[in-house]
């Protein structure tokens, strides 16, 4: 009873961290080029027991070890016909400088001009060229993307937008605001022929209806642990009172 108690404790503390990476996933599921983590649960004995479905309430005898990864798999292609929105074809990253000078790489190709001419996202971090930021003269009108990466205003050349890659985008990058770092150790490395889309952005790879099923079943099983926390613990407490009872006569 007590393993009971132990086990459905430590699904209700596995369930809430799904729950977290639930609603993150909701929360930037509209963001451009944003990537979901897939949680999932696998038990002591190596058995998993809940990926998007739900059998943690199962009394496996194991308890459960919650793990997340990066789904690194593309979001839809949505024209937006704005010159300074910009998309991958295929793998590879954006890389920004992010605050104090970190390098952060993103899909999320949405930028805009500041007031210094230069191209920085939403998060206000500079999109790098192969020599620094890409700034713009006011006076030469829109600019346009070549496929790759390089940029122009009218017959002028300002920079070339590299699009970087990793070995293993899923493990080798940790999730940041604006987008991802290298873990420690982990290099990137130049796209030799890069496919730049310039008028076009990546959505997230986020299902909002997916995931709201998901808190469906966090909520459900939840409920599921609790009520058999509640079961062990009235077991028990008729065992110790049967147990417990001073001899009749």
């Amino acid at each position: 009873m007590f393993e009971g108690i132990y086990n459905n404790a430590s699904n209700l503390s596995a369930l809430e961290r799904w729950q977290e990476n639930v609603s993150r996933n909701l929360a930037a599921s509209q963001t451009a080029g944003f990537k979901r983590t897939q949680f999932s649960v696998v038990s002591e004995d190596g058995v998993q027991v809940a990926q998007g479905k739900h059998n943690m309430g199962v009394n496996r005898g194991a308890l459960p070890k919650s793990t997340s990864v990066i789904d690194m798999s593309p979001g839809a292609l949505q024209t937006t016909d704005k010159s300074t929105d910009f998309a991958i074809g295929g793998e590879g990253f954006f890389q920004t400088q992010g605050p104090g000078g970190q390098t952060v790489y993103t899909r999320n190709g949405e930028f805009h001009v500041n007031n210094q001419n230069t191209l920085v996202n939403q998060n206000g971090f500079a999109l790098q060229g192969e020599g620094g930021p890409i700034v713009l003269d006011p006076q030469k009108g829109k600019i346009t993307v070549a496929a790759d990466g390089t940029v122009s205003q009218g017959e002028n050349q300002l920079g070339k937008i590299p699009v970087y890659s990793f070995g293993n985008a899923a493990t080798d990058l940790t999730q940041v605001q604006g987008g991802f770092v290298p873990k420690k150790g982990v290099s990137s490395s130049v796209v030799e022929k890069p496919q730049v889309l310039q008028g076009v952005i990546e959505s997230s790879n986020v299902s909002a209806i997916n995931e709201m099923i998901n808190l469906i079943t966090v909520s459900n099983a939840y409920q599921a642990s609790q009520k058999l926390i509640t079961s062990h613990d009235q077991l028990m407490g008729q065992a110790i009172q049967t147990l417990g009872a001073p001899p009749v006569g």
